[in-house]
């Protein structure tokens, strides 16, 4: 039986400028996760741009959003249920709202007693648009269990922190919703 490859999951300090977020992007093995994905030849058309799948959208793990909370890292720790349906978690949201409404990079995230799974990544509208599900080329990423709950634990416990250093983001109104992030 061949030896089972582990990935490594860190945070690392991400901001956009652009939307005034103050953010911890999720990296996979020194790369930001955003970079290992792709959309399938079928679907690169749609990427105008060439922003790949996560386009401007930020990692659910913002700092000073209007409204407070850990919730996006606690979903992912598999404390907290997705907002999504079919149990797939937000990896990245809309940078004005956090909207899943707005559209959302997503992936299928199984636990075990020793490891962490994210694979079957793709774009989810939060709701039945009666559209072909768009799915992206990446993973699976496989992690130790205890290294990323503990990566994720810190960004829990070091929350109100790190939001009190963050600058203060005023709420944006509701953009319109989209199909793709890459659609403007």
């Amino acid at each position: 039986m061949a030896a089972m490859i582990v990935n490594r999951l860190t945070l690392a300090l991400g901001r956009s400028e652009q939307f005034g977020l103050v953010y911890s992007e999720l990296v996979v093995d020194g790369r930001p996760l955003r970079e290992l994905l792709s959309l399938e030849p079928r679907d690169e058309i749609l990427d105008h741009a060439n922003r790949g799948p996560a386009g401007e959208n930020v990692a659910v793990l913002v700092h000073n959003w209007p409204m407070a909370g850990a919730g996006g890292a606690r979903v992912l720790l598999g404390e907290e249920t997705s907002e999504l349906a079919d149990g797939r978690v937000p990896l990245y949201v809309c940078p004005v709202c956090g909207d899943l409404g707005c559209g959302a990079v997503s992936a299928l995230v199984e636990r075990s007693a020793s490891h962490v799974i994210w694979r079957d990544f793709g774009w989810e509208v939060g709701w039945d648009d009666g559209e072909e599900e768009i799915r992206f080329v990446g993973g699976p990423f496989v992690f130790d269990r205890r290294q990323y709950d503990a990566e994720l634990r810190e960004f829990v416990d070091t929350y109100d922190h790190q939001r009190a250093r963050a600058p203060v983001r005023e709420a944006s109104p509701r953009p319109p919703r989209r199909r793709w992030p890459w659609h403007r």
